[in-house]
């Protein structure tokens, strides 16, 4: 009997879990030729709301000087994020110069969430590859 309430409980918190998965895509904007090849690191920022279902609304552009903002709304608008259901949020998306994207932060009350980039930047290789 025992065993059986175990189980039951286990599924249970699992099931609850699954349920508040998060779902963020690093979205990678294009970026000129010319704002590659300048020294320059940079961060575009956005700031947004969540509404209950993990939906995120109102997506607004603090700084994204080098890009169409709209790409990163647009990228935003897909994510899902019951964990921070009715909450607001600040996401950076970090350029690093001769590197490419490196990270995406999203910060906001008791929010916290870090993704990292490593290897190769796909933009200078793309670059390196049309100066041949």
């Amino acid at each position: 009997m025992w065993n059986c309430m175990v189980l039951a409980l286990s599924l249970a918190v699992w099931t609850s879990l699954a349920a508040m998965a998060q779902d963020v895509e690093f979205c990678r904007p294009p970026l000129s030729e010319g704002i590659m090849r300048a020294h320059a690191n940079f961060g575009a920022t956005y700031e947004f709301d969540v509404l209950e279902n993990g939906v995120p609304a109102n997506v607004k552009s603090m700084a994204s000087h080098f890009l169409d903002g709209n790409v990163l709304q647009e990228c935003i608008m897909r994510w899902r994020l019951p964990q921070a259901s009715s909450k607001h949020l600040v996401a950076v998306f970090e350029w690093e110069h001769g590197t490419g994207w490196v990270a995406l932060r999203v910060r906001g009350p008791e929010f916290k969430l870090n993704i990292r980039l490593s290897g190769e930047g796909c933009p200078y290789r793309t670059m390196a590859a049309k100066a041949r």
